[in-house]
């Protein structure tokens, strides 16, 4: 059963995600549900988020549509922070009892409730925004925070989609016979911003083995929305400019030039069938009509500003995965995703295609074109699969998980080495983790961190590829991996040998992961006084990420800085400048810390 934000159809109903504002001391009208407010100018309710959540302006300057929002928040900001939460909470007051409605309609389901909820939020949206929605979510279903903190959880909306290809899309991700391997970039042009995330998937006998999230998800303001809002402004400036200052477009006005644009937002834009719109709309102060011509010039202006930065985004990216696919090893391909309702508009479907085709990418995979005419059906459908199909971490590292310790040298431009040195692989054909010796050289301004290979046991490699032949040590190819841990603690000296250690264990009913470092000091400078031998030693508590598809250190809804304070607390002391000399780390005889988190 989904009740979704489309049309109303069979068990599907449209629930208005905008408010209104007004000047009356009344919360009753902010937010009705149904009937548009042709009377009173509308904003969309999703900005309030990033008001409430106090969005720093580089974030708030990729949305234009919020400047009225930010314009009336400066003249009584506490009431209308509190107003904002009031239309927040309605609408979803309003979603829960039609919710109810419907599941009590369908028979049989007497004593049925709401118990869980799983939302979809932008790639932008950091635990501050999960923290603000679970709370909005608790007031309306009437849960008590701690009932929310256990029953909500959050996807990115680009992880929906990902998990929506999975069910709807395999055919484009597998093939049939020997195993098989693509990086999968997912764009999904919505109506306020673009969102995208590159996938690994590996295939073998025609069915799909593992995918999973190589990078961070990233997002760019521009859309559909922002179209009409840039055609808006234009309408608005030009019926002023004409009548001198005289007149200006009302509300309702504005609401006609609003159907008007969404009913031929499709075909408008540098290449588009319609290049010219005349439009009479409602100006004030007397309610008289006046004239309005957008010109083609208009029209590709709006669109460029309104497209652009998501364009630019998504291009870039599109290069980037081009040059990585041409060093892939593995029978590695590639393939771009194209999704989200903003790609009905003909102008920016032909530009992302041809950026695609012109990277040399071939034919992108249209995912807006299958799975039914909603996008945010197939979200929900996507989230819902990822729900059922969780697994837990140490399925996740039976698989074949192998963890590597990468380096970015000092001197080396910001660029990681391509291999990592790997003290922990799980072996599938021994069913077994297996704990190869892994010892590193390390000069003082080196960075280190953990990444993953979920697939590095097992059809990888070779078995006696494993072991590099020149230092005898187990090396993680980078290139099918992701970022486990992002900075490593290492020893302060001018050069230093690490030996690293890592091993899987359990505190209580919780998965950690048992880091041991001890950090030998080989070389030091005529100024500094000889170091101690280090030791560092740490549980990292880990959790399976549905979204991404990846086991992370931490807990899903806090930072990693909360979960593992102590981690910080050590790379911190290393940056200290005051040249004393670091005391140990309170480690126990037998090598145990006390857990943070």
């Amino acid at each position: 059963m989904w009740i979704e934000n489309h049309s109303n159809t069979e068990n599907c109903y449209t629930f208005r995600a905008s408010g209104c504002f007004d000047d009356d001391v009344l919360d009753d009208d902010i937010y009705d549900g149904v009937q548009p407010h042709t009377g009173r100018e509308e904003f969309a309710l999703k900005y309030a988020f990033y008001i409430l959540a106090n969005a720093p302006g580089s974030v708030l300057d990729q949305y234009p549509l919020m400047g009225t929002i930010r314009t009336r928040q400066a003249s009584n900001l506490e009431n209308f922070h509190r107003r904002l939460e009031v239309a927040i909470v309605s609408m979803l007051r309003f979603i829960r009892v039609k919710a109810e409605e419907v599941i009590q309609a369908q028979g049989n389901t007497r004593g049925w409730v709401i118990n869980k909820v799983t939302a979809t939020i932008p790639s932008q949206w950091t635990l501050r925004y999960e923290d603000l929605y679970r709370k909005f979510l608790a007031q309306a279903l009437d849960w008590t925070a701690q009932v929310a903190q256990d029953q909500i959880k959050f996807y990115y909306e680009i992880e929906g989609l990902a998990s929506f290809l999975l069910l709807d899309m395999q055919g484009q991700l597998v093939k049939n016979g020997k195993v098989t391997h693509q990086l999968c970039l997912l764009l999904d042009f919505g109506g306020h911003s673009m969102n995208g995330r590159l996938y690994w998937a590996t295939s073998e006998d025609g069915k799909i083995k593992s995918f999973f999230a190589t990078d961070e998800a990233f997002e760019a303001g521009g859309g559909g929305e922002h179209f009409i809002d840039r055609l808006l402004e234009t309408c608005v400036r030009k019926v002023e400019e004409e009548s001198n200052g005289a007149f200006s477009v009302t509300p309702r006005g504005k609401q006609t030039a609003e159907d008007a644009f969404r009913k031929n937002r499709a075909v408008m834009g540098p290449g588009g069938s319609m290049n010219q719109l005349d439009l009479v709309l409602e100006v004030g102060p007397n309610r008289a009509l006046a004239d309005c011509r957008l010109t083609e010039e208009d029209i590709n202006m709006a669109w460029h500003k309104a497209f652009g930065p998501a364009i630019e985004l998504a291009t870039t990216h599109i290069q980037s995965l081009a040059v990585r696919d041409e060093v892939q090893t593995m029978n590695t391909t590639a393939l771009v995703v194209l999704s989200g309702g903003s790609l009905k508009n003909t102008p920016l479907a032909s530009t992302m295609n041809a950026a695609v085709e012109e990277a040399g990418l071939g034919d992108p995979q249209q995912a807006y074109l299958k799975g039914g005419d909603s996008q945010s059906v197939r979200l929900c459908a996507g989230v819902a699969h990822s729900e059922k199909t969780q697994i837990d971490v140490t399925t996740f590292f039976n698989r074949g998980v192998g963890i590597g310790v990468q380096i970015q040298p000092e001197g080396g431009g910001g660029l990681w080495e391509n291999v990592a040195y790997c003290p922990l692989y799980h072996d599938t054909n021994l069913q077994e983790d297996v704990h190869p010796e892994c010892t590193i050289d390390l000069q003082r301004k080196d960075r280190i961190r953990l990444i993953c290979d979920p697939n590095f046991g097992k059809n990888t490699l070779e078995p006696g590829q494993l072991i590099d032949p020149v230092d005898d040590l187990v090396k993680i190819d980078w290139k099918r991996t992701y970022t486990f841990l992002e900075k490593l603690p290492h020893h302060s000296a001018l050069k230093n040998r690490c030996d690293i250690f890592l091993k899987r264990g359990k505190e209580g009913d919780n998965d950690v992961l048992r880091l041991k470092m001890k950090m030998v000091p080989i070389m030091r400078s005529k100024l500094e006084k000889m170091r101690r031998t280090e030791n560092f030693t740490i549980n990292l508590p880990l959790y399976y990420d549905p979204g991404t598809r990846c086991v992370m250190p931490g807990q899903k809804t806090m930072s990693l800085r909360q979960a593992i304070p102590r981690l910080f607390e050590r790379q911190e002391g290393e940056q200290n400048e005051d040249g004393e000399e670091e005391e140990e780390d309170d480690v126990d005889e037998d090598g145990e810390s006390t857990m943070a988190g």
